[in-house]
């Protein structure tokens, strides 16, 4: 059998099914955040994350701020905590990241974990999410 009359076979043997079915996924679904990126983050040693530590919780929201004009990277993006800057994304992570905050995307960050006894920098880990793809 040549694999044209095999390929017309097997469609003529799925009349009204089709090849691709389509994928439902439900609202609920669609409402869950979207892990983009996640990591310690960089600098919380130089800024104001030691002062503010006791205050953080795991599942805490972190303000995002587009630092364009910063000197040291063009694409920075730090991190903040009641007013308290905590570090920033770290350089490896925040060129997607930045492109996304550029285009308007919302992107949120939030504390996944604290290590309490670790080492300043990687003490705590940020996970980045969205709920607005497609």
């Amino acid at each position: 059998m040549k694999r044209i009359d095999f390929i017309r076979s097997l469609a003529i043997g799925l009349t009204g099914m089709t090849l691709f079915p389509r994928v439902i996924i439900s609202d609920e679904e669609q409402k869950k955040p979207v892990l983009l990126e996640h990591f310690y983050i960089a600098g919380y040693y130089y800024y104001d994350g030691e002062k503010v530590e006791h205050q953080l919780k795991t599942n805490d929201k972190l303000r995002i701020k587009r630092e364009k004009d910063n000197p040291h990277d063009s694409k920075a993006i730090s991190l903040w905590h009641n007013g308290h800057k905590l570090g920033f994304v770290p350089r490896h992570k925040n060129s997607t990241l930045a492109k996304l905050l550029d285009q308007k995307i919302e992107i949120k960050a939030v504390i996944n974990q604290i290590y309490h006894e670790a080492n300043p920098w990687n003490r705590i880990f940020v996970d980045i999410v969205t709920n607005k793809l497609g």
